[in-house]
């Protein structure tokens, strides 16, 4: 028999060492996730949406007068005025795709209705009439409640 050993001692260059491995193969491994789920499978446009939250364009809020209106949406101002006014079916209408636009920008569930560009109507004509709706309803409501 032979007993042989060795002793070991601290090394904080060792340490670092294994740590700055240990980063580096975290880092590589949710990079490649990322880089898989948003270039290779199947659905990287639901993936996009669920992995980033884009925000609407805020350029129109800057005009609006915040003293003359009690909400910041055309969706707001339609539900705070039907006490008056009792819904319409096109008033429905226009707060349904409002809200279907707003619930896929979030849960991504059909991303192609979730911004309702010029490349995308290109590709879905079907979504024209939805895209001009909505456009309609935000030029309408930022239009009336502008300095």
């Amino acid at each position: 028999m032979s007993f042989e050993g060795t002793l070991v001692a601290f090394s904080s260059s060792e340490l670092l060492t294994a740590l700055t491995t240990g980063m580096v193969l975290l880092s590589t491994a949710t990079a490649i996730v990322v880089s898989l789920a948003l270039y290779v499978f199947k659905h990287k446009d639901k993936y996009l949406l669920q992995m980033f939250q884009f925000t609407e364009d805020m350029s129109d809020y800057n005009a609006l007068k915040k003293d003359k209106v009690d909400v910041t949406s055309f969706t707001g101002e339609k539900l705070l005025s039907s006490q008056q006014n009792p819904f319409s079916t096109q008033d429905i209408t226009e707060i349904l795709i409002d809200m279907e636009i707003r619930l896929n920008r979030i849960d991504g569930r059909d991303p192609r209705m979730a911004f309702l560009d010029d490349e995308c109507h290109k590709k879905q004509p079907e979504h024209q009439n939805f895209r001009g709706k909505h456009l309609a309803q935000e030029k309408a409501f930022f239009g009336k409640n502008s300095e």
